[in-house]
């Protein structure tokens, strides 16, 4: 059992030599790749950059961005009224904000998924000899003013890298209510608003990296001194298949159940030809994520 596993390295089981045994492969192993992984992602410019054109990626493979220029810029600007970074979310964004927490398609980055988890394994913050009795002394000693600008300054990077991957999200979503709404409403199909984006949350989700969707396995090789990130390279082909899986969904006829982009009546077949020519586009752009997401 994977979760009997991360107990015991965590040191909340064992006996007094499985304690000391977890302590010794927290400290020694664990906290240095952890502050390793923390410094490439969450306070790496670069890797911001990549962060936000890996995900942007997924919003090529799924031809959102071939859709009308006009839903694509209503969505993009929705997106980036909801991931304000910086400061407090409107009450209207916090709304919103919430419901996308609800539809299970925000906050659910890959990378910062694993770093997070990583840091609970190490016991960040609980006094572990790596981490509190070394690193808060070094900041005290700066002054409560260079503190807390610190704290804030990272605080500001790790939202930053969450609203990065959150702006692609998000984009996706409205741009697919409406596109999908659209081409229900012309085929003469009543679907409900709530119905409707819990449609539409169930193809994000199932067509971009999501942390919630990681296997337990492959979650717990965090904990291993090997490989960095090993949960977004299994997102990628989870995804990839996805992409494949709803391209089919959207081309089949729903009355022959042959799939043909021309004779199709399924109301969606322009949709998936969208994510289809999409799919083809990022085949570059993808594997070339998925080889750097991992490093």
């Amino acid at each position: 059992n994977v979760s009997k596993i991360q107990d015991f390295m965590r040191g909340d089981t064992g006996g007094p030599l499985g304690k000391t045994f977890s302590w010794a492969w927290r400290n020694l192993i664990l906290t240095p790749k952890a502050g390793a992984q923390y410094a490439k992602t969450i306070l790496s410019v670069p890797t911001h950059i990549r962060n936000f054109l890996s995900s942007g990626a997924f919003s090529v493979g799924n031809g959102t961005i071939l859709n009308d220029p006009r839903i694509f810029a209503k969505a993009a600007k929705e997106a980036f009224g909801t991931v304000q970074v910086g400061g407090p979310r409107t009450p209207i964004s916090q709304e919103k904000y919430r419901k996308y927490l609800e539809l299970g398609i925000v906050n659910t980055n890959v990378r910062l998924g694993d770093l997070r988890n990583l840091m609970k394994d190490v016991r960040f913050g609980e006094g572990n000899i790596a981490t509190d009795s070394v690193l808060k002394p070094m900041i005290n000693t700066l002054g409560k003013k260079t503190s807390r600008g610190i704290k804030k300054a990272g605080k500001f990077m790790q939202d930053l890298y969450v609203a990065e991957d959150d702006f692609w999200k998000i984009l996706n979503f409205e741009t697919q209510v409406i596109t999908r709404g659209e081409k229900y409403a012309k085929a003469g199909i009543k679907i409900g608003k709530e119905q409707l984006e819990k449609e539409v949350a169930q193809i994000v989700q199932d067509t971009i990296p999501n942390y919630a969707k990681v296997g337990e396995f492959v979650r717990a090789a965090r904990m291993s001194p090997f490989g960095n990130f090993m949960s977004w390279p299994s997102e990628v082909f989870r995804t990839g298949g996805g992409i494949f899986r709803q391209i089919m969904k959207d081309l089949r006829d729903p009355i022959t159940g042959k799939i043909n982009p021309i004779t199709s009546t399924n109301p969606m077949k322009g949709e998936g030809m969208k994510r289809l020519i999409g799919m083809i586009a990022a085949t570059s752009a993808i594997p070339y994520g998925l080889v750097k997401g991992s490093q």
